[in-house]
């Protein structure tokens, strides 16, 4: 993946609250005794990532505010002896202490943790992130901490992003007949019938060709891996719509975080806050790059929704909010939504 650059003031405005629930600050008073450890904190990205720079972030951290005795040591996946499919596997399996991975990934131990991910749950970045830092993040934080894991800040992959080759994206009259790749799931091809589009659960090899030679009209996937597979070349509309959401979290495991005094816990905590928010500015930083990609194609356009268009969007998809009731709760959504479930 490619490395991306980052604003050097990053960590100047990460002093926000942590998306597990609002809390303030734990204050650096000045020098007090942690007894000596070190953590094992596990990222499936590399150097260059965001998610990488907020795990080094929280590492740079905590060796501030803990005066160099409690430490994180970042490692990928493939750094860790085992066969781990995710660090959320890793963690679960004591391989590691701290971990960053996708909703997606963790859902794997509770499905309500990929919530967040139904269609058109939020409108914009910044009311996702809002849901994150306010109630929906505490509500995910409950989950998590259910499930063994202490959630210490929820970060984003951003929303997927839908490119066509001959019709841009503009409403809902837009998808009628299209045929879209996706990457499966059953909310998202229920999303897509919904909408009037007919869906090809392909692997993600292959999707280029098949663009390419117009076996597909469109695809939906997250804007880092369209553009690193060089998509912009083989289609020319990209559409940036909040159809899928797709959070991160960054958890420690439960039973350590018990053991910990109340100040080493507070400073993980905020550790935790400061990590999230360089990993959002990471992913914003890379979604700017990535749009100009697209964009210094020659005849590339890209798109957005209007608010009427949003508007329904949204409607059309309440129905498979009520179709995954079971799985994600009217209660949890709502918590999400800000009262929209």
């Amino acid at each position: 993946m490619r490395k991306r650059g980052v604003l050097a003031a990053i960590l100047a405005m990460a002093m926000v609250l942590s998306g597990c629930g609002g809390r303030d600050p734990i204050p650096d008073d000045g020098p007090v005794e942690f007894e000596a450890q070190t953590w094992t904190l596990v990222t499936s990205g590399g150097e260059g990532t965001a998610e990488r720079q907020a795990a080094e972030a929280f590492a740079e951290r905590l060796f501030e505010r803990t005066h160099g005795t409690v430490k994180a040591e970042c490692v990928t996946l493939r750094e860790l002896k085992g066969d781990y499919e995710s660090p959320v596997d890793a963690l679960r399996a004591g391989a590691a202490d701290i971990a960053w991975a996708t909703a997606e990934a963790f859902a794997a131990a509770d499905p309500r943790l990929d919530a967040a991910g139904l269609p058109f749950l939020f409108l914009s970045r910044e009311e996702a992130e809002a849901a994150m830092d306010g109630d929906g993040g505490a509500a995910l934080g409950e989950i998590l901490r259910e499930n063994g894991f202490q959630c210490l800040g929820i970060g984003t992959e951003g929303f997927r992003c839908l490119t066509s080759s001959e019709t841009a994206i503009e409403g809902l009259g837009s998808l009628k007949g299209l045929r879209v790749r996706t990457g499966g799931g059953d909310v998202v091809e229920k999303s897509f019938a919904a909408w009037g589009a007919e869906t090809v659960d392909a692997p993600w090899p292959g999707v280029y060709t098949a663009l390419e030679t117009g076996i597909y009209d469109a695809q939906e996937e997250l804007l880092p891996t369209i553009c690193d597979a060089s998509l912009q070349k083989v289609q020319k509309y990209l559409c940036q719509w909040p159809a899928f959401y797709s959070a991160a979290y960054l958890c420690m495991d439960g039973a350590l975080y018990d053991s910990l005094s109340e100040l080493l816990a507070g400073i993980a905590m905020d550790c935790g806050a400061e990590a999230a928010a360089v990993q959002r500015q990471a992913s914003l930083v890379a979604e700017q790059e990535d749009i100009a990609a697209w964009k210094a194609v020659r005849g590339n356009r890209v798109t957005s929704l209007s608010e009427e268009a949003l508007a329904e969007f949204r409607e059309a998809s309440r129905s498979v909010w009520d179709a995954f009731a079971d799985r994600y709760p009217g209660e949890l959504v709502a918590r999400l939504s800000g009262g929209e479930g």
